[in-house]
């Protein structure tokens, strides 16, 4: 039986793409490239750190929310938080509980 194909959160609208190469800059594994004007995507080296949406100026880069393709009942969902996430929060919301909530 074929395996499901990886689902990468990350997505680019090459209709709003002005293909000024931030997101290829930002991008920590190179993933991204602009071929022809536009931002493309190489989803094996895809990591959706999400580098490449924070940086870009048009927002052609957006997360896609597919729930279904994301979390799945037979697969183990994992997220990695990096230790500045938890320093936004009020002080007394204890690690334990944001991560509950996460």
């Amino acid at each position: 039986m074929p395996a499901d194909p990886f689902f990468h959160a990350i997505a680019i609208d090459e209709d709003i793409c002005i293909g000024c190469s931030h997101c290829v800059k930002a991008c920590p594994t190179e993933a991204l490239r602009v071929w022809n004007g536009k931002a493309t995507l190489d989803e094996t080296k895809c990591v959706d750190c999400g580098d490449c949406y924070r940086v870009c100026p048009v927002k052609a880069i957006y997360v896609a929310e597919k729930k279904k393709q994301i979390i799945s009942p037979t697969h183990w969902n994992v997220a990695l938080v990096p230790a500045v996430f938890f320093g936004q929060f009020h002080y007394g919301k204890s690690r334990n509980s944001i991560c509950d909530a996460i």
